[in-house]
């Protein structure tokens, strides 16, 4: 049987007593056939509790009531005692949240490749993805040749029909989109950033559209703004100095998500660093923070997901391995050490 089937199988015992004082024949608490029928019972009742917890949970968690569904839900699930269906409705589910991803620039960075991935990272689909640059974490000896730079690329920036080859980026999803962009950007300036670059009072390539143009502004790291803390999902961008790798992880880390970041730089030891030390479930070396491959799991940590990667990292939770071995020797060589000699 399925290890679904083997939930709540329990073990079917006839209990006797001594006869009493004057008693033919032993008392019989439980007999071979009522044990039978209570297991049925029980093992009936069981399931339909755990379709049922399944299905609550289910739509709690694609509903969003749970606010944090990561390893504390799956300890809280795997410490209970109907663990088959909620493991599997846990392990069955892949959820992503969103995401206040970086790109780290390091004073060794290609410029080239900085500013190019920045800007990819930052304004590609009109900032309308999971895995958007919400951050540029410059080092600081860099950051005001990269800032310079990066603005005059994000002038270049055309936005219009997205059929049209010329055209980097098209309109917003819809109003709610655009109107949240606007917060985002109104925002910024109430937090007292500095704003480097507003293309919003240009006007629109159609009248009819939902269009928002790049935005970009400068300022400390502080892990109490908004706009640096929040999805914006537009193409609204910060650039922050920082000293040095250790200060950009930090920095990367300081929010509650944990979905995609990128690293530029030429030192191997300083990727190795971020790569180990970012706390996000898709890193990127000397490329934009977007633009991930089927190929490799998908998915974040912390509020941007639930640790069950999508595409590549789900097919092992969907599936099961079947473990096959051949031999195409003349002779039995076994594993674990065993002898194939039959004496």
């Amino acid at each position: 049987m399925g290890a679904r089937e083997t939930v709540g199988a329990m073990c079917v015992l006839v209990l006797t007593l001594a006869p009493a004082a004057g008693a033919q024949e032993p008392r019989t608490l439980l007999t071979l056939e009522d044990a039978v029928q209570r297991a049925v019972q029980y093992n009936a009742t069981l399931r339909a509790k755990e379709r049922e917890h399944a299905s609550t949970r289910a739509n709690e968690v694609t509903a969003g009531l749970r606010p944090n569904p990561t390893a504390s839900y799956m300890a809280e699930q795997l410490g209970s005692p109907n663990v088959s269906a909620q493991y599997t409705v846990a392990l069955s589910q892949t959820i992503e949240t969103g995401g206040k991803n970086a790109v780290l620039v390091m004073d060794d960075a290609n410029v080239e490749m900085a500013i190019s991935a920045s800007v990819l990272s930052a304004f590609k689909t009109a900032g309308q993805r999971c895995v958007t640059a919400g951050r540029l974490l410059v080092d600081h000896h860099l950051a005001d040749q990269f800032a310079d730079r990066f603005v005059a690329a994000a002038q270049r920036v055309t936005v219009g029909d997205p059929m049209d080859e010329q055209v980097f980026y098209g309109s917003m999803i819809n109003r709610q989109g655009v109107e949240k962009g606007r917060r985002f950007n109104d925002v910024a300036r109430k937090e007292g950033f500095q704003i480097l670059l507003d293309r919003n009072n240009e006007p629109p390539p159609t009248p009819d559209g939902y269009w928002l143009r790049p935005f970009v502004y400068t300022g400390a790291w502080r892990h109490d703004s908004v706009c640096l803390t929040e999805e914006a999902f537009s193409p609204h961008v910060a650039i922050v100095p920082v000293r040095g790798v250790e200060e950009a992880v930090e920095v990367y880390n300081d929010t509650k998500y944990g979905l995609s970041g990128a690293i530029i730089t030429e030192d191997y030891r300083k990727a190795r660093y971020a790569e180990e030390h970012m706390r996000c479930g898709i890193f990127y070396w000397n490329l934009p923070c977007i633009g991930a491959g089927v190929r490799l799991p998908f998915g974040g940590v912390k509020q941007s997901g639930n640790l069950i990667p999508s595409a590549a990292g789900l097919i092992p939770v969907l599936t099961h391995p079947k473990a096959i071995t051949y031999n195409l020797d003349t002779h039995i060589v076994m594993a674990q050490g065993l002898k194939a000699e039959i004496r």
